[in-house]
């Protein structure tokens, strides 16, 4: 018997001997020694006689669930690094899909703490969808959150999700946040589980869109460069209904040439800034210029 184990054993075998209760321990037999080979987990399993419990007679079942017992502790010490992780975050979580519950929540998500005893997981991502997701973002939301997702993505071996969305802050105000969702199985129940967290990339994100508008767009009227343009209209006729009309207008401004050779380049940027201003007045705010 392990050392670590020996009183265990002994508040096992003590009990059983005193009542018909049955009483169980997990205990670790064998030895460090290659004689005795390597320690392993067994179940001890045990109950007192029938007869009067003076007699000291115990019957007992002994189980190797050294796999199992292995598997459970690599289970607590990935949840509990994981734990370590998600406490860092703007907000986190941890969620039993196959039971559609959630289990525990922390950080902005403490809000929904009372709502957890009594609605399902899928309950509360569903509210916290229509409360504070993007609407343009919300379909993608939650077609990564939906449970069938989640544990077809783990039995596919997929067990990172991420997402990038926007988050109502405030009215009319968003912030940019990123959703991670580790998921694994509980040894045990053999349910999928998933560590869930959000953090705020708002800066980071907006950083990223005004390099990636930067590199797009003429830095003096702001209108798309052609590959941006032709990539914004693509994307256009791609999103149109089949009955939508569409229409491609190609503006040229008549002996702009003039103006540069007359009253100088910086004459004719404000010639085109105003131009720009001027079709951006006559377009519609969806459109591509």
């Amino acid at each position: 018997t392990h050392p670590e184990d020996e009183e265990a054993v002994r508040h096992a075998f003590d009990h059983a001997a005193s009542s018909t209760i049955r009483t169980a321990c997990d205990v670790r037999l064998g030895g460090p020694g290659s004689d005795a080979g390597a320690w392993r987990w067994y179940r001890l399993m045990l109950v007192g006689g029938d007869e009067d419990p003076a007699d000291g007679l115990v019957a007992g079942v002994l189980m190797d669930i050294t796999a199992h017992k292995e598997l459970a502790m690599s289970y607590l010490d990935e949840t509990q690094f994981y734990y370590a992780l998600l406490s860092e975050k703007d907000a986190y979580g941890h969620a039993d899909i196959t039971d559609d519950a959630i289990l525990k929540i922390g950080g902005m998500w403490n809000l929904y703490n009372e709502l957890i005893d009594t609605m399902t997981y899928t309950d509360v991502v569903e509210t916290f969808i229509g409360r504070v997701v993007h609407p343009d973002d919300r379909a993608h939301y939650l077609d990564l959150m939906r449970r069938d997702n989640l544990i077809n993505s783990l039995e596919n071996g997929i067990d990172q999700l991420r997402c990038e969305f926007r988050r109502i802050v405030e009215q009319n105000q968003m912030a940019w946040m990123e959703l991670n969702v580790h998921l694994l199985k509980d040894p045990v129940t053999n349910h999928v589980l998933a560590l869930l967290s959000i953090k705020n990339i708002d800066k980071k994100k907006r950083q990223e869109i005004q390099m990636q508008s930067a590199a797009q767009r003429d830095p003096l009227t702001q209108v798309l460069h052609k590959r941006a343009a032709e990539a914004a209209v693509r994307a256009r006729l791609r999103s149109s209904a089949i009955h939508d009309t569409s229409a491609l207008l190609i503006l040229d401004i008549d002996d702009f040439k003039e103006i540069n050779d007359r009253w100088g380049h910086q004459a004719g940027d404000k010639a085109l800034v105003r131009f720009v201003h001027d079709v951006r007045c006559s377009a519609g705010r969806d459109d591509v210029l």
